[in-house]
């Protein structure tokens, strides 16, 4: 999958959450499912790629990212309302910089 794909996915996933957070549910299904999608998919695709990448700066950097990611992730898990939405918008914004960091190592 590429990374125009799991953006797409991170970003549709946050916004249901927010959405529904917004919409005065307690966002506990769709917290659930950008949790799984963070654990399953997200981070263990991004470490498929740090190893393949030269620069230690850049390994140690997405690696970093990716620990941060587990921790939100950790911390998103059983979250509901206002404090999944705050716990959502930092993994949007982490995995978002992941990403990016990723577009610019491969390039």
């Amino acid at each position: 999958m590429s990374r125009e794909a799991h953006l797409a996915i991170l970003n549709r996933l946050t916004n249901e959450l927010l959405v529904a957070v917004a919409d005065g549910d307690t966002a506990v299904p769709e917290a659930s499912r950008l949790a799984v999608w963070v654990r399953a998919d997200l981070v263990p695709w991004a470490q498929d790629r740090v190893e393949s990448f030269p620069d230690e700066a850049g390994q140690a950097a997405l690696k970093s990212d990716c620990g941060v990611l587990d921790g939100l992730d950790s911390l998103l898990t059983g979250a509901s309302g206002a404090e999944a939405a705050q716990w959502a918008r930092q993994i949007h914004r982490t995995a978002t910089i992941l990403l990016a960091r990723l577009e610019y190592l491969e390039d």
